[in-house]
C-alpha cells in the first residue's frame, strides 16, 4: 500500500520565510522557460528562490498555462488550492535534491521522499493516436499524474548523463537552474539575455568611469 502524500512544503526549503527586497513587478511575474527539462521548468516558476522568493503560479488558470508551455497534458479537472499546495511541495523538493545534488552533498531525506513518492505514483496511460504514428494521451488525467511525469524526470534528470551538466546561471540577479545541453559544455548563462545585460552592464560601468559628468570623454 502506497504511502501517505508527503508534507507540500518541506521545512528545509525555508519557503516559511517572508520574502526580501523590492516586490516583484509585472516583468517578474510572467512565466518563464530557461531550464531546459520540465522539472527545472517547475522549479523556475518560483522566482529568485534566494532573494524574494515570488510566486509566478499564482492559480489553476496560470497552472494551466504553464502544462501547455511545457508540453504536459492537461489534467480533466481544473486545479484546486490543494493540488497547488502539492505542486508547491513537490517544487521545493525537486529543488532541494538537485541543489544537493550540485553540490555533492546528500539530499534532506524529506525532500527526497517527496521526489521518490510522486515518482512512484502512476503517469497518465499512453496508447497510439488514430494513425498509429504517435502517441496519444488517454482522458482521465489527474492532477497527480502530472506531478508524476515531473517527478519522473527528475529522477530521470539526477540519474541520467545530464546529471553533471546542471548549471546555475552566472548571473548574481538570475540564480536560474538549468540544464547546459551545448556541445562543449560550458554554457554559464540562462539565456543570451543574462549573457548580454551583464555585458551592457559592464560596458556602462566602464563608460562611466572614462566619462566625467559633462558628457565629454577623457583624453
Amino acid at each position: 500500500m502506497k504511502s501517505a502524500i508527503p508534507a507540500t512544503v518541506p521545512p528545509s526549503a525555508g519557503l516559511a520565510a517572508p520574502p526580501v527586497g523590492s516586490p516583484p513587478g509585472e516583468k517578474d511575474l510572467r512565466l518563464k522557460y530557461r531550464a531546459g527539462t520540465p522539472c527545472l521548468y517547475l522549479v523556475e516558476t518560483l522566482g529568485e528562490w534566494t532573494g524574494r522568493r515570488f510566486e509566478r503560479i499564482r492559480n489553476g488558470k496560470l497552472w494551466q498555462d504553464w502544462l501547455s508551455h511545457v508540453g504536459l497534458p492537461q489534467p480533466d479537472r481544473p486545479a484546486t488550492e490543494e493540488d497547488l499546495a502539492r505542486m508547491r511541495g513537490l517544487r521545493a523538493a525537486i529543488f532541494a535534491v538537485v541543489q544537493a545534488a550540485r553540490r555533492g552533498k546528500t539530499p534532506p531525506e524529506q525532500d527526497l521522499e517527496c521526489v521518490n513518492y510522486w515518482a512512484g505514483c502512476p503517469p497518465p496511460a499512453v496508447a497510439l493516436d488514430r494513425d498509429a504514428t504517435g502517441l496519444a494521451v488517454r482522458p482521465g488525467i489527474t492532477q497527480q499524474q502530472i506531478l508524476s511525469l515531473v517527478a519522473r524526470d527528475a529522477v530521470a534528470l539526477l540519474s541520467g548523463p545530464l546529471r553533471g551538466r546542471i548549471r546555475e546561471c552566472a548571473s548574481a540577479t538570475c540564480p536560474v537552474l538549468f540544464v547546459d545541453r551545448s556541445r562543449r559544455g560550458d554554457r554559464v548563462w540562462c539565456s543570451p539575455t543574462c549573457g548580454a545585460r551583464l555585458a551592457t552592464a559592464r560596458y556602462r560601468r566602464r563608460h562611466a568611469v572614462t566619462t566625467p559628468a559633462d558628457g565629454r570623454e577623457k583624453s
